[in-house]
Order: structure tokens, then sequence, then C-alpha cells
């Protein structure tokens, strides 16, 4: 085999591999969430393969002609990167929600095997073009920094260019076509040629992609950030729940915005009635967007007010207009970007309320958690202005104690509302953290969680602060939000 073929093969084959393993990280998401534990699983299934591969691929290279070979491998390579869409979705409802087994049975079970196999043709190519003991090291090391060139090629174009255009199943089933089509094209013009190889791997690969085309995805819209769907209430005829990946993320009431089913949306929303008084214009900065149920409602109660949701996924928004009966303008505009960029750029004492409600998952995005990104909140804040936080923990509540003593260390009057059972740790619950540089209406507050008809409490002073302790302040040094989640 000439060198520039044998080098052609082995930065495709690398690159098909670091796509899919890109690709990964969308294709887990609806099933196990997007945590810390997901990425480890994913890198460390495609890695053991590549490993696995390279091993495989180097006895099958001694005890076989290699030319044999060659094209098929390629040919079921590309049939098993197309399998693994069959394989989430056929095998991801039953693994189980989140955590580390089902993260790594889920990648293991659809990635590991197209991972090996692609990764078995890098041996072959080495001893292909090896012609005497006294170049080795250079056709060793000219296929590996080829490889290595290639895996870096697919990570850059798919996760920049990619993920932002198309979808998982169009991304995962060209690659796998297009390796099918590039073995064919080494089978053909590499003798000699082995037609009962050649034609195992086209049933494999043909069976393969019709058990990835016939497996149906669980997305409504696959955005570059979310597996988005739209559930119907079957109690309520107007009602829908935005689900993304694995989570209910909002309840919308397609015609009435006052209609909030979630207690922890009916708790934010108590504090904007507090905040400002009923039909008040106010200004509210909203960091997440989801359904946008609390832009709405604040649309509706207080017209005339000015809401700027700050949704990184503009493919999110569209959604929301298309299936959630979103309409921009009169006060409710939008800007697409991260958070802690926009937020800097806003202007020093411009807003009411600061409104908190953005997720990676179930966690709060780490940067977004943090006590710099508090201080930014605090000063772009009016006087007696809020910040509203929403997060969400497991029972351990180790999470939600660091997050609160994180926004104690900026704000100097700092509540916490939830229900009973959360404060107990007995349930994974949504927690409201509430805080202002001046003391909070909270005999009001309680008032209004009684109006929204949530189960709500709040703690405040001593009790919260015994109940938080002294865990470490989240910082842009120190911020293990998964770690904390997961504990």
């Amino acid at each position: 085999m000439r060198h520039w073929a044998s080098g052609i093969l082995a930065f495709t084959t690398a690159a098909a591999v670091l796509v899919m393993e890109i690709i990964a990280f969308r294709m887990l998401a609806p099933y196990v969430g997007v945590t810390l534990q997901t990425t480890t699983a994913i890198i460390s299934i495609v890695l053991g393969g590549i490993a696995g591969g390279a091993w495989l691929g180097g006895r099958l290279a001694d005890r076989f002609d290699a030319r044999r070979l060659l094209g098929p491998i390629i040919i079921v390579g590309g049939g098993l990167v197309m399998a693994s869409l069959g394989i989430v979705r056929s095998v991801g409802p039953l693994v189980g929600h989140g955590g580390a087994l089902p993260a790594l049975t889920l990648a293991g079970f659809a990635f590991f095997a197209p991972a090996t196999v692609l990764s078995m043709t890098s041996p072959m190519l080495v001893k292909l073009a090896l012609s005497d003991l006294a170049s080795a090291g250079g056709h060793v090391g000219r296929i590996s920094a080829l490889g290595t060139a290639g895996a870096i090629f697919g990570s850059l174009v798919s996760g920049f260019l990619l993920v932002s255009t198309t979808t998982s199943t169009t991304i995962l089933m060209g690659t796998g076509v297009f390796l099918v089509l590039l073995g064919l094209v080494v089978w053909v013009t590499m003798p000699p040629r082995d037609t009962r190889f050649l034609g195992g791997a086209f049933l494999m690969a043909w069976l393969l992609g019709l058990f990835a085309v016939v497996a149906r995805g669980p997305c409504d819209l696959e955005t570059a950030y979310f597996c988005a769907r739209s559930i119907p209430d079957p109690y309520r005829a107007s009602g829908r729940t935005l689900v993304l990946d694995d989570k209910a993320h909002s309840y919308v009431d397609l015609q009435d915005p006052l209609h909030l089913r979630f207690p922890y949306i009916g708790a934010l929303a108590a504090m904007v009635d507090v905040q400002q008084p009923a039909t008040s214009p106010m200004r509210v900065l909203h960091i997440g967007g989801g359904g946008f149920t609390l832009p709405r409602y604040v649309r509706a109660t207080r017209p005339g007010s000015d809401n700027l949701v700050i949704e990184r996924d503009p493919e999110l928004v569209r959604f929301a207009e298309a299936n959630l009966a979103l309409t921009l303008g009169d006060g409710l505009r939008v800007l697409s970007d991260d958070a802690r960029i926009l937020v800097r750029a806003q202007q020093p004492k411009e807003w009411d309320l600061v409104i908190g409600d953005a997720f990676g998952g179930e966690a709060v995005p780490w940067h977004l958690a943090t006590r710099e990104f508090a201080q930014d909140i605090a000063d772009r804040l009016v006087p007696g202005g809020a910040y509203l936080l929403n997060v969400i923990d497991n029972p351990s509540r180790r999470f939600i104690r660091a997050e609160a003593r994180t926004v104690m260390s900026v704000f100097a009057h700092v509540a916490l509302a939830s229900s009973q059972d959360a404060f107990d740790g007995m349930m994974r619950a949504n927690f409201v953290v509430m805080a202002s540089h001046r003391p909070l209406a909270l005999d009001a507050l309680r008032r209004q969680l009684a109006e929204h008809r949530t189960n709500y409490q709040i703690m405040e002073g001593t009790d919260l602060e015994r109940w938080v302790g002294n865990p470490d302040v989240l910082t842009d040094e120190f911020a293990p939000v998964d770690r904390l989640l997961g504990s």
C-alpha cells in the first residue's frame, strides 16, 4: 500500500471515531442526562475501544493477510457507527435515570464496538506499510501522527460545525455510509480481493444500518444543546410540558399564562408579586428561557415590563414559538449567548429582578453558580432589587447548601424556599434562593406563596445559617457542581 493511501485511511478512521464520540454526548443526553459522569463514561468507553481495537487489529494482522481484511473491517465499522443510533434508542429507555452505571452501560453497548472495529485499522496499516525493520519506527510514527491528526479534525468539525448545523441521526448515518463506501474502495483497489469477507461485511453493515433507520429517536427537535419535546397535558387541553433531554423543564399553558403548574415557578412568581405591586411595570432579567413560563407571567400581570431573556440556544427559542405559543415583542426579548458574557454586558443598577433558571441537565452550569457570577448580578440590580435562583438538588443537599453559602457571601439578606420534605432531605427537589442587599418582604412572600397554592416554606435567619452550615464557597477556581450533586 502506498504511504499516502495508508495515511489517508489512518486519518479518516480516527476522525470517524472522534465524530462518533462527540455525537455520543448528544445521543445519551435524553436518557442519562448531561453530567460529568456521562462525559466520563463516553470518553472511557471510546478509549477502551481504541485500545482494544489496536490490540486485536495487531493480532489479526500477524495471523492473516491484512489486505483481505482492511476493506471489510472498515465496512463493518461503518455499519456499527450507524447501528449506534438504534442501540442508544433501544437500550436507553431500559438503563435507568442518570448515574455512572446507566451511562457506562449505554455508552458501552452503543460505542465500544464501532470504536474497537475502526481502531483495528491502524496496526494493519502499519503492517502493510512495513518493508523492512530499519524503517519501522518511521512508519509507526507516521500512522500514529496521522491518526491523532484525524482525531483532532473529527473533534473540531463535529463540535464546531456538524452539531450546530444538523442532527445526530444525519451525522452518524452519513459517517457510517461514508465508511462503508470507503471500505468498498479499499477492497476494490487492494488485491487479493476475497468476496466472502466482502459479502459478510456488506450484509452486516446493511442489517446494522436498517436497525438504525427503524429505531425512532425521542426528540421533536434536536438542537445543538438539547433534545426537545413538547408533551401534551392529558388533563388540560392547553397544557404543555417542555422536556429537555431527560428532564421536565417547563410547564406552559398555551391560553393562560397565569396557570403555573410547577411549585418552584409559583415561588418565583410569588417573589415577582412581592417585589413590584400588581400592574406596575418592572425590569426583569431572566437567565434561561426554556418554555418562557415566567417571562409570560410577568408580561401578563405587569404590562409594560421589560423582560430580557438570556437563552443560549436560539433553536430552542424557535421551538417555543412553534410549539409553545411563544410570541416575542411587547416587552419580551431574547439574547442568545452565554449568560456570563451577556450579564456583564448589562448596565450597572439596571434590573429590578434577576432570575436564574438555567440548567445543563439537572445542574446549574458551574460557571453560573460561583461567587463571581453572583457579584456580577448584584452589581446590576437596582437598590432593593433581588436575585432569584432555581436550584435542583438530591437528598444529600450538598449543592444547595454550597450555593446558598455562595450567594450569602455576596448578598446581605438571603432566604431559601422549598417544601419541608426537601429541607429534610426526603426527596430530590427544587430550591429557590432569594437574595437582596435590602431586607426581603418575607411575610408578604409567605402570603403570596399561599395564593399560588405551593407547599413551599421559607427558611431564613439563624435557621438558614444552621441548615446551610459551612460548606466551601463556589468560585471560578473551584466549583465542583457535578460532584456535589452526585454525592
